[in-house]
């Protein structure tokens, strides 16, 4: 098939790109090189500010846009797929549906569908905007991060453009959950695709010291509940100075986290997560062990009743750290868990493995394959 992915995010177009070329696909990559990480896609369209950057940043889409037709599939990355206002996204999205066969985009990051379900549904038990009801300190604090998909302009165009895609692919189970309720019958299990390629495995040799990496980016720290992580991972470190040591990271180019990354026993991601997002899996591929959400719902998306080997950390916790303490204190059981998280990566994560649950909603939801 010959396949259009517009936009990215973290990394996970152009983990799918790989993954549908190694099945043999003809694919074009167009991003922004998911701005400080600098992954470089095969069209760069970066918007650079001020007005001068705008208009050159259109003046390129104008310059791209006659080459977007005659795919089989165009995979947008969400609705806001470019960096422009939803009046001129609008117009774009229907060039591109009347020149192309099938469109589909992936849920892999915040839209209306998704800050509705957590504003106003009973649908998570927690997440970065409420814990079990009540409004966390980064949603008091930026009220419209949220709200802000809902204002009737945003609202308007992504019911247009969900109702004009053929098929919806999750990332994760969170947002299969949030878009489900909306889109029912549309919605298909994705996946994170992880180039275990650039992931050689290596099992943890721990000796005196668990090594625990915490890399985050600064401006999402709060949303992320990295804030409360960090404080907790450095109360640890000067409770235990022999048995743990703390590397911390943030706003690095893509290859230079992973490279930091690397050194690590155990890595400590997001707070409110049900499930290992794109920094956890890339971890677990290495043989790290992480700490982040893992929820039963997490289990049932993946199909398997086994135990999974993570650290389950929620939000709701009376005490993360003694809960954090007591892996850190048993480093044969870090061994253990970081064989199993690469075998999970493995089996589920791979990008072609993922790469063919695209292909297979493609094929369910369009008639015209």
């Amino acid at each position: 098939m010959k396949i259009l992915l517009l936009g990215d995010y973290s990394g996970c177009h152009a983990s799918l790109s790989a993954g549908l070329r190694r099945l043999g696909h003809d694919v074009t990559l167009v991003s922004d090189g998911c701005t400080f990480m600098q992954i470089q896609p095969d069209v760069m369209l970066a918007r650079n500010p001020g007005v001068i950057g705008s208009v050159r940043y259109l003046a390129q889409i104008l310059g791209h846009i006659g080459r977007w037709k005659g795919y089989d599939v165009v995979q947008f990355i969400n609705p806001h797929f470019l960096n422009l206002r939803p009046g001129k996204l609008e117009k774009i999205f229907r060039t591109i549906r009347r020149n192309n066969r099938s469109l589909s985009v992936t849920l892999c990051s915040e839209d209306m569908t998704f800050a509705d379900a957590l504003l106003n549904s009973d649908i998570f038990r927690y997440s970065e905007a409420k814990v079990e009801g009540v409004p966390t300190e980064f949603y008091r604090s930026n009220p419209n991060f949220f709200e802000g998909w809902l204002r009737q302009e945003t609202a308007d165009y992504h019911r247009f453009f969900y109702d004009n895609c053929d098929s919806l692919v999750a990332v994760l189970p969170e947002y299969a959950m949030a878009a489900e309720r909306y889109h029912p019958g549309k919605t298909y299990k994705g996946g994170i695709p992880i180039d275990l390629s650039r992931h050689p495995f290596s099992p943890l040799e721990i000796k005196d010291k668990v090594r625990v990496f915490l890399g985050y980016k600064t401006h999402l720290m709060q949303k992320k509940g990295t804030d409360k992580l960090q404080r907790v991972l450095r109360e640890l470190a000067r409770e235990l100075p022999d048995r743990m040591e703390l590397i911390e990271a943030h706003d690095l180019p893509f290859d230079t986290y992973l490279e930091r990354m690397k050194s690590a026993d155990v890595v400590v991601d997001q707070l409110y997560a049900y499930s290992p997002a794109t920094n956890a899996l890339n971890a677990m591929a290495m043989g790290k062990v992480v700490a982040t959400g893992c929820e039963p719902e997490y289990a049932q998306w993946l199909g398997t009743d086994e135990s999974l080997p993570l650290i389950a950390l929620r939000p709701t916790d009376t005490d993360i750290k003694s809960h954090l303490r007591e892996y850190i204190l048993d480093p044969e059981r870090l061994r253990n868990m970081g064989v199993a998280s690469r075998r999970l990566v493995e089996q589920y994560n791979e990008m072609t493995v993922v790469a063919q649950k695209y292909i297979d909603a493609w094929k369910t939801s369009a008639s015209t394959f």
